[in-house]
């Protein structure tokens, strides 16, 4: 009976993670069309995906949540704001820089 409380108790666990997964997955790919959008806005017939991607590997929890929140209710100033302010940020800065170069053909 021990036994199967304790695989119950790991499934739930194991559940759990999945669906954690999940929503962060959700959330990060709500955030990433934000700053795709803004990129684009910004950047226009450049390639911002690369970009975006590096942008979003940047960007903190709450950062992240507030740019996904954007996708929901629509980019503002301090949206852009805060796309500005994570490409600015040195690692930042070194990913998009590699990710430009990366299609270079010489």
């Amino acid at each position: 009976m021990a036994s199967y409380i304790a695989l119950a108790a790991v499934a739930f666990a194991a559940a759990g993670c999945t669906l954690q997964e999940q929503v962060d997955n959700t959330t990060r790919a709500a955030a990433l069309r934000t700053v795709v959008s803004v990129s684009e806005d910004k950047f226009p017939g450049v390639n911002v995906e690369p970009v975006a991607a590096c942008i979003i590997n940047q960007a903190s929890s709450n950062e992240i949540f507030t740019l996904a929140g954007a996708a929901v209710t629509g980019i503002n100033d301090s949206t852009v704001e805060t796309v500005v302010n994570i490409a600015a940020r040195p690692d930042a800065v070194k990913c998009i820089a590699r990710e430009s170069l990366s299609g270079i053909q010489l």
